[in-house]
C-alpha cells in the first residue's frame, strides 16, 4: 500500500501511489482492482500525493519528473514532464494551473497547446521563488535599505 503519497478519490476510481512508484487502480463501487503497474521513474520513489484534473492524473516523483497518466480503468501513460530537481511535495491546481514546490523552487505550470489530453506540461514561469534563503535575504535587504532612507531622512 502506499505510505506517503495520499490515495486519490476521482471519477469512480481509487487510485493508489505506492512510494515505490507503483500505480494501483481500484474500482470505488465494488474494490475490484482494474490495473497495477509501475512507473517508469529513476529509483528515488514517490512522497508527494496524486491530483487530477481534465481526465488527467499527475503523480509528482522525487526524481522531478511528474507523471501524467489518463484516469479510467486502463493504464495509459502520457506523458513524463521533468523539472530537474528534486520534488517531494503535493502540487497545488488553480485555476487551470499547477504549482509545483521542488528543492529550490517553485513553479507554475499549465497545459501546452497540445490539451489536456497529452498530458504535457509547459512552464508558465519558473521560477518564481528562487530558494526560502535568498527570498529571506532579500526581505532582509529591503528592511535594511528602508531603516538606512529613515535614518538619512532625520
Amino acid at each position: 500500500g502506499s505510505y506517503m503519497p495520499t490515495p486519490l478519490v476521482y471519477r469512480g476510481h481509487l487510485y493508489v501511489l505506492q512510494n515505490q512508484g507503483i500505480l494501483d487502480c481500484y474500482e470505488l463501487e465494488t474494490g475490484r482492482e482494474l490495473y497495477r503497474q509501475r512507473l517508469p521513474h529513476g529509483g528515488r520513489g514517490f512522497s508527494g500525493s496524486p491530483v487530477a484534473a481534465d481526465g488527467v492524473l499527475y503523480l509528482p516523483g522525487e526524481d522531478g519528473d511528474v507523471f501524467a497518466v489518463k484516469a479510467g480503468p486502463g493504464f495509459e501513460l502520457l506523458s513524463r514532464n521533468g523539472l530537474g530537481e528534486v520534488l517531494m511535495s503535493t502540487p497545488a491546481l488553480s485555476e487551470g494551473m499547477m504549482f509545483l514546490r521542488a528543492h529550490h523552487h517553485v513553479s507554475a505550470v499549465g497545459r501546452g497547446e497540445a490539451g489536456p489530453e497529452t498530458g504535457a506540461l509547459e512552464t508558465l514561469w519558473f521560477p518564481i521563488v528562487r530558494s526560502v534563503r535568498s527570498t529571506a535575504s532579500a526581505a532582509s535587504s529591503r528592511a535594511a535599505d528602508r531603516e538606512n532612507r529613515l535614518r538619512e531622512a532625520v
